[in-house]
């Protein structure tokens, strides 16, 4: 940011808002994927019965949260 804030000195308060905001939420979304995408530390078990889950290869999914534009 310092950076960003050194090449752009005539820049608003609304503008420095909206950089670090756009900044944030992408952090947000970063930490968000690598969290989701970690394993499970122990097994999983059904709710219902009790009896261990077995992994059967992996989904791709689009993740939405608050910070982050429609278009991510």
């Amino acid at each position: 940011m310092r950076a960003w804030r050194s090449n752009h000195h005539d820049a608003t308060l609304t503008e420095i808002e909206q950089v670090v905001d756009a900044r944030l939420a992408q952090a947000r979304a970063d930490l968000l994927a690598e969290i989701a995408t970690d394993p499970p530390e122990r097994e999983e078990r059904c709710r219902e019965c009790g009896v261990v889950l077995v992994r059967r290869g992996t989904l791709t999914r689009t993740v939405r949260t608050t910070g982050m534009p429609r278009w991510c």
